[in-house]
């Protein structure tokens, strides 16, 4: 079974996320998702979200600034979805052939992007809001 982490790097206002457009595979060229990839073998799924961040937006983060958010499994993919609440999103880099931007949250609607992805998004945002108030 192939396992997968998707990352979100959010603004500490929580109105400004990281997004990459991605070019691969090709049923999501051209949509934006979270940043992210493939697990590897003896990877944790905050090893891999902090791996392919730095691979794909050159921004270091550490394993212990992601937070576990929700995942999809299946019989033929896990799929992680991670967040990390930080100023940071403002280092990040275009590395590879995918571009890396930073969008308003409140704009993204505006963007094709993977499907389910804003719903993550929005969640997220909603829970720290919440948390945040209590």
């Amino acid at each position: 079974m192939i396992r997968y982490v998707c990352g979100f790097i959010i603004s500490t206002d929580l109105k400004k996320v990281a997004l990459i457009e991605k070019n691969r595979p090709k049923w999501q060229q051209g949509y934006l998702n979270g940043i992210g990839g493939k697990i590897e073998n003896s990877e944790s799924i905050y090893d891999a979200v902090a791996r392919e961040f730095q691979e794909e937006t050159g921004c270091n983060t550490n394993t212990n600034d992601w937070i576990y958010f929700d995942s999809i499994i299946n019989n033929e993919f896990e799929l992680y979805f991670l967040y990390f609440i930080s100023n940071k999103i403002y280092d990040v880099l275009t590395i590879t052939d995918e571009i890396v931007n930073v969008y308003e949250i409140d704009n993204l609607q505006e963007y094709k992007l993977i499907n389910g992805i804003y719903d993550v998004i929005l969640n997220i945002v909603k829970y720290n809001i919440s948390f945040n108030i209590s």
